[in-house]
């Protein structure tokens, strides 16, 4: 082999590894999670999870022998752009998709925009009416406190079931803003990524 072709050779090499190391870096790297996007990009979060308490009432000749239990819990960046400790703000109660009762341990304090995240198990699959019914008040907790939900955040395999359970309180479909409209407007974004809606309260018809 000549002195020239030597080189030729080497420089094939070098040109091949060159090629296939960002392709070895990127099957290694793992994307980020929607949790771990919004803990970079949101002031808060507020989290929805689900339990079922069957034994809470469970007595002869009781009428709720089965409770949902919604926990609403948030966490708030601090002034130095730190995470805080997760503050437990409310117990919501449902039966059959109605709100029972409430439980609040501490005032909602927050600032900025941020958003409502709905966590993923199988308690929250089964309880889609009482997971749109506390966003809804949560989301007019929030209003009270004249701040804003910037986008609520929910598990893709329950999307159209959440967005059914809005409709049926009286939340529409819309795509465009009218000057001077004060209607209540929410943002739902399915995760992983794929569904996108914004709903407008538009009141239950009385038919």
């Amino acid at each position: 082999m000549t002195e020239n072709s030597k080189i030729v050779l080497a420089l094939f090499w070098l040109c091949a590894l060159s090629l296939s190391a960002p392709c070895a870096r990127s099957q290694g790297e793992t994307s980020e999670t929607t949790e771990q996007q919004l803990e970079r990009t949101s002031p808060w979060i507020v989290y929805l999870d689900v339990a079922v308490k069957r034994e809470f009432l469970n007595y002869r000749g009781s009428t709720m022998p089965s409770l949902t239990l919604v926990y609403v819990d948030y966490r708030k960046k601090n002034e130095n752009l730190d995470w805080g400790q997760t503050t437990k703000y409310e117990d919501l109660w449902y039966r059959e998709g109605k709100a029972v009762g409430l439980r609040r341990y501490c005032p909602l304090s927050l600032q900025q925009d941020g958003v409502i995240y709905v966590k993923s198990s199988a308690l929250v699959r089964e309880n889609t009416d009482a997971i749109a019914n506390a966003v809804v008040r949560l989301l007019l907790d929030i209003l009270a406190a004249k701040q804003v939900v910037r986008t609520t955040f929910v598990p893709k395999d329950i999307f159209g079931q959440v967005l059914s359970e809005f409709e049926k309180v009286g939340f529409q479909n819309f795509t465009t803003v009218q000057s001077g409209d004060q209607a209540i407007v929410l943002h739902l974004t399915s995760y992983p990524p794929g569904v996108d809606r914004y709903v407008r309260y538009k009141g239950v018809s009385s038919n």
